[in-house]
């Protein structure tokens, strides 16, 4: 597991497939957000980003079960560019920076094979944080509530605004859960994680509500406010 303390200029990854092999199934949406994570000094740290987003046509049916997890229909990307044909603008904006995402092996394994189908380089090498495997850390490994919507929340970030995962929205509170992390690794807010403080005080889904309000306390001088990232994706989105 690796912690943050080290995270400088990095791509933060979000995406929406129709379906888990990566091998089989093909990525519908992208969203990247680029901007270096040691600028982060204080809770009113306004960060200067990049961002990249795509619906792709996967050129293959979207089955039901992956609808109904992001609400992307074969209508709605059946006029999109496939893969192929935006995959050296990402590969170029990617370059060999590091990837953070929320189970950032799961966003690495298809962005991966899909620049392989195109001819181009994978991202295996490029190193990786992973925020979900930070926050199982923090809580003693355990993986019962570490989804991105609920680590959001229990660190006093808004969560998702529908029931859909949207690759831009997810990628926007991955970058905040991340800055965060960074914050507390590098002992700029060192309590944020503080979480589970031993073996016996593991964090179940009714203890949420009471976890975020002393979270929220020792946030109060220590929140990212990722102005520039909410609106550049105000301007293009």
């Amino acid at each position: 597991m690796r912690f943050f303390d080290d995270l400088r200029e990095a791509v933060v990854v979000d995406l929406e497939t129709n379906g888990f092999d990566s091998k089989t199934d093909r990525i519908v949406q992208v969203a990247l957000i680029k901007f270096d994570f040691s600028g982060v000094t204080t809770s009113k740290t306004q960060i200067k980003s990049e961002v990249l987003h795509y619906k792709v046509n996967p050129q293959r049916a979207i089955p039901t079960a992956a609808m109904n997890i992001n609400g992307i229909t074969n209508m709605d990307v059946r006029d999109e560019k496939p893969f192929s044909e935006i995959a050296p603008e990402l590969r170029i904006f990617i370059g060999d920076l590091p990837l953070v995402a929320h189970n950032v092996s799961f966003d690495k394994r298809f962005l991966s094979e899909e620049f392989r189908r195109a001819g181009l380089k994978s991202v295996h090498r490029n190193k990786s944080y992973c925020t979900m495997m930070r926050f199982q850390e923090a809580n003693n490994g355990r993986r019962k509530g570490s989804g991105l919507d609920n680590v959001g929340r229990v660190l006093g970030i808004n969560g998702r605004s529908g029931k859909y995962h949207d690759a831009v929205e997810d990628c926007t509170i991955a970058a905040r859960v991340a800055g965060l992390m960074y914050m507390n690794d590098a002992g700029i807010a060192p309590t944020l994680l503080n979480i589970a403080e031993d073996e016996d005080d593991r964090l179940d889904d009714s203890d949420v509500m009471d976890t975020k309000l002393s979270l929220m306390q020792q946030m109060a001088a220590a929140v990212i406010c990722l102005l520039i990232v909410v609106a550049v994706l105000y301007i293009l989105f």
